[in-house]
């Protein structure tokens, strides 16, 4: 057996055994049925994404003189129709006149007589989370844990719903969650994921593996708990194994191949939940190329992406969230723009009606106007919309319609779905 996936086995085993054993102490009903549910695919942009630049409003007043440095491509911006609802428009203006996505937007739009992920991609706007300060440590904290008081709680949100969707029908907890890269993000705390940089290394694939499958059976005979983990995890290897692997297109950014990576483990049937980070989004300095870039590699990583579970007849199981843990301020610094308040997130996948959606505040806003925390204006874009209620929604309508979303958002009252799904 080759050493690293000895070492590898060897850790998922152990993630595998304390999951197990927390699992035994809950006799609930089963009511998630592993790799029969649909799927979820959370993409972190770290480090504060500038929603202003990928969902530019042109038709706003302020919007020429404010981002004056950092405005690009005001001629080519793609025009977005496919639908949507933005509350707060001036009168008799409609969304395509007000909004256009940064132009590598295009990479998404398909080809002739093929609909492109864009067809089924909502933009979610301005959204942003209860942090005070501007720290990218704070934000993403706060974002990751799902409430406010993270000091009291060493879950995430994740780790909550991978916890209250666990039953003696969802199998091996190990092997439901899975984090792309060298660290498990907060949002997964307490639910028991499979960390890995590279899922090509997972598995066995010796000829032993029959023999080491029986070894493993009478090792752990009298408990059912080490021989159903033990079990879960073979039967996991074999069937990534042999599964046709999405993998051969070739992609040339991290973040592509991230979620090529996703994509195999979609087509093998292994996993619920996965995450992947893509770097990089403090645009402090030279934000028109870096933005440029950043946006770039993740347009075409999501259309490659959507390209890979649409031929393989899955894109109706398959959400894909986009998020980052805030926005950037209002008005530029020069070349770039400083940390700031609203944000955006992106929701793809089959169900989704593609458009933009939210309640515009204005970029300077009316005297008086607060955000949807009660914040007054100070040079952000307002939050209208509470992340939570985003990511409410995606939990609601297409994973686990009957969990209550309290126990995954503590001290969050979310009073219904947004109108992004059909």
């Amino acid at each position: 057996m080759n050493m690293h996936k000895r070492a590898l086995l060897t850790g998922v085993g152990l993630f595998g055994l304390s999951a197990m054993t927390r699992a035994s102490e809950s006799d609930t009903q089963p009511r998630f049925i592993p790799n029969q549910n649909r799927k979820l695919v959370c993409v972190y942009l770290r480090g504060g994404a500038d929603v202003l630049s990928i969902v530019v409003p042109k038709g706003d007043k302020d919007h020429a003189t404010a981002r004056s440095n950092v405005m690009s491509h005001t001629d080519d911006l793609v025009v977005y129709s496919e639908g949507g609802k933005v509350e707060g428009l001036p009168v008799g203006v409609g969304i395509k006149d007000f909004f256009g996505l940064h132009p590598q937007f295009t990479a998404m739009l398909g080809s002739v007589g093929e609909a492109g992920a864009l067809s089924e991609t909502a933009f979610v706007l301005p959204v942003g989370s209860h942090c005070e300060g501007r720290s990218h440590f704070s934000g993403q904290a706060i974002m990751e844990a799902g409430r406010a008081g993270v000091d009291s709680d060493t879950f995430g949100w994740l780790g909550r719903w991978l916890n209250e969707t666990r039953s003696s029908a969802s199998g091996n907890a190990s092997l439901r969650a899975f984090a792309i890269g060298n660290n498990a993000p907060h949002s997964l705390s307490g639910g028991t994921p499979m960390v890995a940089p590279n899922i090509r290394s997972f598995g066995i694939n010796y000829y032993g593996r029959d023999a080491l499958g029986d070894e493993l059976g009478a090792l752990h005979a009298d408990s059912s708990m080490l021989g159903d983990t033990a079990s879960g995890l073979l039967a996991a290897d074999a069937v990534y194994d042999q599964a046709p692997i999405a993998g051969e297109r070739p992609q040339s950014s991290a973040i592509g191949r991230d979620l090529q990576q996703v994509a195999d483990l979609l087509v093998a049937g292994v996993g619920e939940v996965y995450t992947v980070d893509m770097n990089s989004w403090d645009t402090h300095a030279n934000q028109l190329s870096q933005i440029d870039t950043l946006l770039g590699e993740l347009c075409a990583a999501l259309q490659s992406f959507y390209e890979t579970v649409k031929a393989n007849g899955q894109l109706d199981e398959v959400t894909v969230v986009v998020m980052s843990e805030f926005g950037r301020r209002i008005q530029d610094n020069g070349s770039g723009t400083d940390h700031g308040t609203g944000g955006m997130m992106m929701v793809m996948g089959g169900g989704v009606k593609g458009g933009i959606y939210g309640e515009w505040p204005g970029l300077i806003p009316a005297p008086g106007k607060r955000d949807v925390f009660g914040r007054e204006y100070r040079g952000d874009l307002l939050p209208t919309i509470d992340y939570r209620q985003v990511l409410c929604s995606i939990l609601e309508r297409r994973m686990s319609p009957n969990v209550d979303m309290r126990r995954i958002f503590p001290e969050y009252d979310y009073t219904g779905s947004l109108e992004i799904f059909g």
